[in-house]
């Protein structure tokens, strides 16, 4: 052996290979990943499983919509409409105040019995040139006893004395209603009695005068109405004084 001091070699360092440590790189990213992607599953797992609000939960068992639904549907139920104000409702009645009323008052109640009690005077009252009463086989019914092939042959007998009643008990509501029993009994004793008979040429004088006259009150009603109000007297002119 040799006297020179021998240094003790220090071994060196094996250098670690390179694609080790690209490896662990992409092994801790790829560990980071999926701790992020486990940690979104369970934060999605954890928003499935918690329970919904209370609402929601009573409106999904009374089997309507939750609210966010409610939201998202549009209503296709109209508003109701809002009540109306005090001077919406004032406005109302003082329109229904100026409305025309159509129940006839009791002035026109009265002339329109006195035009049906006009009828039925005239038809009485009619004579012929002779001076005869048309209305003297129309006044009253025939009596069933002496007369009873009149009310198995007439099925709807009338008289002027009915029409009196009528009109006393407000059965007419115009006069074309009283026309149509003017003209009821006139058929009847044309049904009834021969063609060239008296009764039957009576008939026919008596329906025609009911309608004239009809037509005649009827005209002078209009006149009533539509006539231009009397013009104001004058007011009277003083007297001059007497010269002093």
């Amino acid at each position: 052996m040799s006297r020179r001091s021998r240094i003790p070699s220090v071994p060196e360092e094996a250098s670690e290979p390179a694609t080790p440590a690209v490896r662990s790189s992409s092994r801790s990213k790829k560990e980071e990943d999926d701790k992020g992607e486990g940690a979104s599953i369970k934060r999605r797992r954890s928003d499935a499983a918690s329970p919904p609000p209370p609402a929601e939960v009573s409106a999904r068992k009374r089997g309507r919509p939750s609210q966010q639904e409610e939201v998202s549907t549009p209503s296709l139920v109209e508003p109701e409409e809002a009540e109306p104000t005090r001077r919406q409702r004032r406005g109302t009645a003082k329109e229904s105040e100026e409305l025309p009323s159509t129940v006839p008052s009791t002035r026109e109640k009265r002339a329109f019995k006195k035009s049906l009690v006009d009828i039925v005077d005239t038809l009485e009252a009619a004579t012929d040139a002779d001076g005869r009463k048309l209305s003297t086989a129309f006044l009253t019914l025939p009596s069933k006893r002496e007369m009873p092939e009149y009310y198995r042959k007439i099925e709807h007998p009338m008289c002027l004395e009915t029409m009196r009643a009528n009109i006393d008990q407000d059965a007419y509501s115009s006069i074309d209603a009283l026309l149509e029993h003017v003209s009821l009994m006139c058929a009847n004793a044309r049904s009834f009695n021969p063609a060239r008979s008296q009764p039957y040429k009576d008939a026919q004088t008596l329906r025609k005068l009911a309608q004239e006259r009809a037509q005649a009150l009827f005209v002078a009603a209009l006149d009533e109405v539509f006539s231009p109000a009397p013009a104001p007297a004058p007011a009277p002119v003083p007297a001059p004084a007497p010269a002093p």
